[in-house]
């Protein structure tokens, strides 16, 4: 979703159909990305929609002593 407002960069994991997409984003932007990426990728993969989904969480700041 190169052209998706508020996606700052992203990558696949994992392999086929069963792997997922990870994305830096604005959160304040959140809700817009998740329609729009919804919207776009089922329209593409009808077949995958009860088993699509968009999760957000949040990022740590790795390890600390």
């Amino acid at each position: 979703m190169e052209d998706t407002d508020g996606i700052y960069g992203g990558r696949f994991s994992g392999a086929g159909f069963n792997g997922c997409a990870m994305a830096i984003i604005d959160p304040s932007k959140k809700e817009t990305i998740k329609k729009k990426v919804t919207e776009e990728y089922l329209a593409l993969y009808p077949g995958l929609k009860d088993k699509f989904a968009v999760y957000f969480c949040k990022t740590a700041n790795g390890i600390e002593n």
